[in-house]
């Protein structure tokens, strides 16, 4: 819809202001905080003076790295400004006005980003995904009503920080509510256990900000080489498959709290157990769809996107191929966060990962243009993935093959079943899009299923199913 109304070039004036919110770039700030919140909270919610303890710590935390977000935006705002290269002064004046209202939102995002990691560890994934599921209809809403009336793109990103902060709003309200007696009846503070907070924060804010880097470095490189027509083509074609990541993330989130108990209970095999089965669902669940949405890329960019776009299908193909490859190692990934050791490790995974993603952008930047970056990109994620798988097959004591086998058993089962499919007559036209990817994705599932769970894992699903529908 952006794309459409204002063009390449206003909407990538949208995602560098987007870019500029904690969910973007400036997540760098958030020290670990947020992951290590969820983790002490989930820990000791049954202990009323360590949750205080935990409270207080990470609410301290989240104050400071605000204002020192604020603070650091604010003073170098306009060398970022100057960074950016834009079209008309039309844009510059948007990119301006609405990376003002970012920065003056930064602070009440933070303390928002706190209290949502606080009622993670409570294990209240329902009501925030529902507040963000709210959030986004509502301003999609607004966005389709407005957008036809000539609001500006700085006026977009206002009314998205207006609507965000209000379901942080509600968050805190539900908050405060909720726990009025545990929260206001006794005030305590540990500075042991703030150092040993910050230290386990210190540790996940090395993997974020590397991880960090390595995903917004194609953004911050096109930025600064090309202009913001490059940045909104970059981000479009990204859109599906990082919004499928993110998706991932957040369903493995809900391990976070479940695996610290755990661990503070040394029930080791269990979270063994729990490593394979969810890695296997996860790849049951989201790999058909990834992979068909790779052979049908160009369907998908042409009714998405436009015909002018269509150019980089293989771009979108190969970056749900990537978002596919993500699946072996997001269980994984997100599990580590309960544990420092482990996440030393995935830590240095991160940081090669940047560096040939430095060296490869240098190189495909250079031999391909603007079109490089994509492939330098996947290829780097291709390289890292293993050595993620490596480190943590090793630490949970699991083998490596039980951790690729699902991916590699439903890769030609999803390639073999959509080309066949893809070369039936179905309708032209959207109709026939849809009709055939969705009986590709039907049937990729259904021989998934009976290739990749055992005879046992699948009885054990039908009977939660049956038990759920009735």
């Amino acid at each position: 819809m952006l794309i459409r109304e204002y063009g390449v070039g206003g909407y990538g004036i949208y995602v560098i202001c987007r870019m500029l919110m904690p969910s973007g770039v400036v997540s760098v700030f958030d020290f670990g905080l947020p992951e290590t919140v969820t983790r002490y909270v989930a820990c000791h919610e049954e202990n009323p003076k360590k949750f205080i303890q935990v409270f207080l710590s990470g609410l301290i935390g989240f104050v400071l790295v605000g204002c020192i977000a604020f603070l650091m935006l604010s003073f170098f705002y306009d060398s970022l400004l100057e960074m950016v290269t834009v079209s008309t002064v039309d844009e510059k004046e948007s990119l301006a006005t609405g990376g003002g209202y970012v920065i003056l939102a930064v602070l009440p995002f933070f303390i928002g980003v706190f209290f949502e990691s606080v009622l993670k560890g409570f294990q209240k994934f329902f009501l925030i995904r529902l507040t963000e599921v709210i959030a986004v209809l509502v301003f999609l809403l607004l966005l389709y009503l407005e957008v036809g009336r000539g609001i500006s793109i700085d006026e977009v990103v206002l009314m998205y920080l207006i609507i965000y902060i209000s379901r942080y709003l509600l968050l805190l309200v539900y908050f405060l509510y909720s726990s009025r007696t545990l929260v206001f009846s006794q005030f305590s503070f540990s500075f042991v256990l703030f150092q040993e907070f910050f230290l386990h924060a210190r540790t996940v804010f090395m993997g974020k900000f590397f991880s960090l880097l390595t995903n917004n470095f194609p953004l911050l490189l096109l930025t600064t080489v090309a202009d913001a027509s490059a940045v909104g083509v970059y981000d479009a074609v990204m859109r599906l498959p990082r919004f499928a990541k993110s998706v991932m993330g957040q369903v493995n989130a809900v391990l976070i709290p479940y695996v610290a108990k755990l661990s503070n209970t040394a029930e080791r095999s269990s979270i063994s157990a729990t490593l394979l089965a969810g890695s296997k669902a996860q790849i049951f669940i989201f790999g058909p769809p990834l992979l068909c949405a790779c052979l049908f890329a160009q369907d998908i960019v042409t009714y998405w996107l436009g015909n002018e776009l269509v150019k980089y299908s293989w771009a979108l193909s190969l970056m749900f191929i990537w978002a596919f490859i993500v699946t072996f190692v997001g269980v994984g990934g997100t599990m580590a966060v309960t544990e420092r050791e482990l996440l030393k490790q995935i830590n240095l995974v991160s940081v090669l990962q940047l560096v040939l993603l430095l060296i490869m952008a240098a190189v495909f930047v250079y031999l391909f243009g603007v079109s490089g970056v994509f492939a330098a990109f996947f290829a780097s994620s291709l390289l890292a993935v293993p050595m993620g798988i490596r480190c943590i097959a090793k630490f949970y004591a699991v083998s490596q093959a039980d951790l690729y086998m699902p991916g590699v058993l439903i890769f030609p089962i999803s390639i073999l079943i959509g080309v066949l499919i893809m070369s039936l007559n179905f309708p032209e036209g959207m109709l026939g899009f849809f009709i055939s990817g969705s009986f590709s994705l039907l049937s990729i599932w259904v021989v998934s299923f009976f290739s990749v769970f055992s005879s046992q894992e699948r009885g054990w699903i039908a009977k939660k199913v049956g038990e759920y529908l009735k």
